[in-house]
């Protein structure tokens, strides 16, 4: 089995920690083509083109983990590693998670999440794929967390919040119960979330406040469903 990590910063070296944890071993980090794979913090490093090459030769089954802080670029890497003709069957995309971590009651979880140590989930939740959940988050009962989330160190979710896809709570923010968090929103570091937040917009404080609405176009709900198809279908890689 091969493994492989996507990034090469200081996330990326995490996720090799974690691995470690398992007694695993990354035996190559793949960064974006504009970037100096020389440079890169991780090591051994190539890029996605010279990736892509390698992937059609390596034997066995090859094992992806995103080490990507950016819920979009995180996105946009996977859909450039996936969507072309790999004809890969043998990629897969586990959920990571650091083995001294509780199993959540009921629920599910999804595809390509990275769960570092004392992450705490509780009773039925509902997880997307291919978020990343730092050190201390807490999730209560029956959140629904979307697809490419991001959760800084300390997040905490009371019961029963949603929270949209591509969305970056902040280090130590917390929301209170039955609040819903729309697709881009971001929520500032500390912030206490009190109210639901729009799509695409940045709150702060205590409670928190609108700070400003960002105009940037996230990928559609249709290319998210479209990606995530292709990676828990091996047919569909054709």
């Amino acid at each position: 089995m091969t493994n492989i990590v996507l990034g090469g910063g200081g996330l990326a070296r995490e996720v090799e920690w974690l691995l470690a944890a398992l007694e695993e071993k990354v035996d190559l980090f793949v960064i974006d083509d504009e970037y100096d794979a020389l440079a890169a913090e991780a090591q051994p490093t190539i890029r996605l083109s010279e990736a892509l090459l390698r992937l059609r030769s390596i034997a066995g089954i090859v094992t992806i983990y995103a080490g990507i802080g950016s819920p979009q670029a995180r996105f946009q890497f996977l859909r450039r590693l996936f969507e072309p003709a790999v004809r890969a069957n043998k990629l897969k995309t586990p959920t990571l998670t650091h083995p001294a971590n509780v199993a959540p009651g009921g629920g599910s979880i999804g595809l390509g999440n990275v769960f570092f140590p004392g992450v705490v989930v509780t009773r039925d939740a509902i997880i997307g794929n291919f978020s990343l959940f730092n050190p201390n988050c807490s999730i209560s009962h029956d959140c629904r967390i979307g697809n490419f989330v991001n959760l800084a160190p300390g997040v905490i979710l009371a019961g029963r919040v949603t929270v949209g896809d591509f969305v970056d709570l902040g280090t130590n923010s917390s929301v209170i119960p039955g609040v819903k968090i729309g697709r881009g929103a971001v929520i500032g570091a500390g912030a206490v979330v009190i109210r639901d937040v729009p799509e695409c917009t940045t709150v702060v404080g205590v409670p928190a406040r609108e700070s400003k609405r960002d105009a940037i176009q996230l990928p559609s709900e249709a290319t998210v469903e479209q990606l995530l198809k292709l990676l828990n279908d091996p047919d569909d890689r054709h």
